[in-house]
């Protein structure tokens, strides 16, 4: 997100997908609003803005995404990872933005079990039929269709992927009778986000990504299937 996609988030106001703090000092409340938007479609919560859309902004950036973090590790069960990035306004105010992604598995609750959903510009708790539906609909995502951050399809390497391609297919990329981007979301390489965003997958990423390293720097292929790559291309 940059400045201008900010101030468009502020001028919308609150929504499914959009809750404006002041601060972190509520720290079960703010668990809870995560928790809410983890719980529904993911969404975004800024930090520094009071709730009539007005920036305050944050004195202290740094201590608040330790806050945010601290929070999200032990105040939410199972813990959420969410994306934190801090964007200055034309008047040098910091906000950050918690960028909250839906869930992938199991609902998540605070530490008393608490359930909460995001329904419009608020959350509430669930009720146990609600509750019932999430778990009844947890997602069977994999761990390698997970999307990136950051990623789009211009960021494939589209030689490997043609030698990945004819490997497979038995015939060059350009003769396929299925679109591009089509394909690559028939394989699980290119995927929705929360924000019906198309990014990279995991998997699109570490195969196939220019700057895969940069986004995941944790992130390696063994040597043996190093080389096995390279045997293949």
């Amino acid at each position: 997100m940059n400045k201008s996609d900010l101030y468009a988030r502020i001028a919308g106001g609150e929504d499914s997908f959009t809750e404006f703090k002041r601060d972190v000092s509520q720290r079960s409340d703010f668990a809870s609003e995560m928790i809410a938007f983890a719980n529904m479609e993911g969404g975004s919560i800024l930090i520094g803005v009071d709730d009539d859309g007005g920036i305050v902004g944050v004195a202290e950036p740094q201590r608040v995404e330790e806050a945010v973090v601290n929070i999200a590790r032990h105040n939410c069960v199972p813990p959420l990872n969410p994306t934190i990035e801090p964007i200055q306004d034309d008047e040098g105010n910091t906000v950050i933005v918690v960028e909250v992604p839906r869930r992938m598995h199991a609902p998540h609750e605070n530490n008393s079990g608490q359930c909460y959903i995001r329904v419009g510009s608020t959350k509430r708790l669930c009720t146990p039929q609600e509750r019932a539906r999430l778990l009844q609909a947890a997602s069977p995502m994999h761990i390698d269709e997970i999307p990136i951050d950051r990623t789009s399809q211009a960021d494939l390497d589209l030689d490997a992927f043609g030698v990945y391609y004819q490997r497979i297919y038995e015939q060059p990329l350009d003769e396929a009778d299925v679109p591009l981007t089509p394909m690559l979301e028939n394989m699980r390489f290119l995927v929705t986000d929360f924000r019906g965003e198309s990014r990279l997958s995991l998997a699109g990423l570490v195969l196939f990504g220019q700057r895969s390293q940069d986004l995941l720097t944790h992130a390696y292929l063994a040597p043996f299937a190093g080389r096995a790559w390279r045997r293949a291309r």
